[in-house]
């Protein structure tokens, strides 16, 4: 099962913004409102097509308060990387003042909002079409998908049976 794209909470549109295109090299797709509350801004990330299983979507609510994981949470998104990439982006995040961990051959960090963020080396390298051109992130090194979230509940079984089932 491939995921289409992931939506997630950001307290402040500009450090969002910055964090995602400067830093991790997505590209800006879409700047609109939320379709249920247009007083909600809604940001959308991915490669340069906005192709789906590379969008990351944020809802802005600007008194977003610090991370409180409860007992049902998202956890951290994993996000593909190309193989041999790994030691430039952890050059590259340190250099961009993010704390970044080596651990399990993955690089893990988090965004402004708390969000953790797993980068993992696959075989994928975005063609050229797909790159964002002109940003801080090589096209050979930058992001290729979304290759999960992590979830976290009481009891994960039914959501677990739901998706095994159709897919």
């Amino acid at each position: 099962m491939k995921i289409h794209h992931i939506s997630n909470l950001a307290a402040n549109a500009t450090v969002n913004q910055h964090f995602y295109t400067d830093i991790l090299g997505l590209r800006l797709v879409k700047n609109t409102v939320n379709q249920e509350n247009f007083k909600i801004r809604h940001l959308f990330y991915g490669d340069y097509e906005g192709t789906p299983g590379t969008v990351i979507t944020f809802f802005v609510f600007p008194y977003l308060g610090h991370r409180t994981d409860g007992n049902h949470y998202i956890g951290g998104m994993t996000l593909a990387i190309p193989a041999g990439s790994i030691g430039w982006w952890q050059q590259w995040l340190t250099n961009q003042q993010v704390p970044v961990v080596l651990q399990n051959n993955q690089l893990v960090f988090t965004d402004p909002d708390e969000m953790t963020i797993v980068l993992t080396q696959t075989d994928d390298v975005l063609p050229p079409k797909r790159q964002v051109p002109d940003n801080n992130i090589p096209g050979e090194y930058q992001l290729t998908g979304i290759l999960g979230t992590n979830w976290a509940g009481p009891n994960i079984d039914p959501t677990k049976d739901f998706f095994s089932a159709i897919y």
